[in-house]
């Protein structure tokens, strides 16, 4: 698999977490960690030890940063809920890249979760602390229905991205699925500590080379 195409993965994987939102006028800021875990996934091991195994979200108000390591670098998402912008830096063996979206990337995703159907069974557990709620999505697509189960709870004041709110679905999701290019993956926060986050941290760093997102996909072949 080539470094790109893990870019890319995780570039869907992160545009459906969080562009953490603050619903008060008081700053309001801290950490999640996401552990990730990879459902059918038909990779050699060597592939395997390459993909990441956690994710770390800062969130202040409407400001984000995502951080994932692999052994061959680092993916990183900076984005601003309030402009609708974000940057993606991928620094890879070296090599570093930087992508910048905007609110037209957003319609897209949240476009292709507007044909769907929320069960809620009444089914709850805890996860990092939190009473949540499951909620199994259904998709309706071209090839048939998909079914995802998502775990969501309402004892937070953070927002999932304006891309990944799905109708029917009225809380933060602290479990849930993604697939891209037939790579199934799943996050599930294992902790939430609200702390204090310097606005240093939101900064784009320099030394990235700017690249097109259409150009790149192109050129690695993905979809």
């Amino acid at each position: 698999m080539k470094s790109a195409s893990y870019f890319f993965l995780l570039f869907f994987l992160t545009h459906n977490i969080v562009w953490a939102q603050s619903t008060t006028k008081d700053t309001y800021s801290g950490k999640i960690i996401f552990d990730i875990t990879y459902q059918d996934a038909k990779l050699d091991k060597k592939n395997m030890d390459n993909m990441p195994t956690e994710s770390i979200v800062y969130f202040k108000d409407n400001l984000m940063k995502m951080e994932m390591s692999l052994p061959m670098g680092k993916t990183t998402l900076i984005s601003d809920h309030s402009t609708g912008k974000g940057t993606m830096l991928m620094d890879m063996m070296g090599n570093k890249f930087s992508v910048k979206m905007d609110k037209s990337d957003l319609e897209k995703e949240k476009k292709s979760k507007e044909n769907t159907k929320v069960t809620i069974p009444g089914e709850t557990k805890l996860i990092a602390g939190y009473n949540c709620k499951k909620a199994i999505v259904t998709f309706h697509t071209p090839e048939g229905d998909k079914t995802m189960d998502t775990w969501f709870t309402n004892e937070l004041k953070i927002k999932n991205s304006f891309s990944s709110q799905i109708e029917g679905i009225d809380g933060f999701l602290m479990e849930f699925y993604t697939t891209q290019n037939g790579m199934s993956m799943k996050m599930k926060a294992r902790s939430l500590e609200f702390t204090s986050i310097d606005n240093s941290e939101f900064v784009i760093p320099e030394g990235y080379t700017p690249f097109d997102m259409d150009a790149l996909k192109k050129m690695q072949g993905v979809k």
